[in-house]
């Protein structure tokens, strides 16, 4: 858990593992209102209450992160999409998951599938040149 606003803008903003952080309510305040001044990030939250089912999860990022009228609505698609983003042109991109304890709450298969995309998501915009930052905080009322 990054604990600091401080470090977890720094963190946000460099092209490095890991690509999925905690961070605490006030932590990522903090540090979302920092991002949001920058031009060059897009910073956006989504709610892990909507995101329950893999349904909703891809509605709700589907909309926070723009993505186009094709959008298939699967794993495949969803991956392909983040891996894409040419219509959000940014030097990072940070996703803010609320209520992180009801995200995928119904399926725990589709919950690591989500996670696994996420990292993959990280290490493919890190491996550009110039890399490019791409991160998912977890904001949790939970320190530990």
């Amino acid at each position: 858990m990054i604990s600091s606003g401080k470090q977890l803008v720094e963190h946000l903003t460099a092209p490095r593992p890991p690509w999925t952080v905690t961070a605490l309510p006030e932590t990522w305040a903090l540090a979302r209102e920092r991002l949001a001044s920058r031009a060059s990030v897009y910073v956006v939250e989504i709610s892990g209450r909507e995101g329950r089912t893999k349904r909703g999860l891809l509605a709700v990022a589907a909309r926070a992160l723009r993505f186009p009228d094709y959008f298939g609505e699967n794993w495949d698609a969803f991956e392909e999409c983040l891996r894409d983003l040419e219509w959000l042109p940014a030097r990072a991109y940070v996703v803010g998951v609320s209520d992180v304890d009801q995200l995928l709450a119904e399926s725990e298969l589709d919950r690591r599938t989500f996670f696994d995309i996420v990292d993959t998501a990280g290490a493919f915009w890190a491996a550009r040149a110039p890399g490019i930052a791409f991160h998912v905080v977890l904001v949790t009322t939970s320190p530990g």
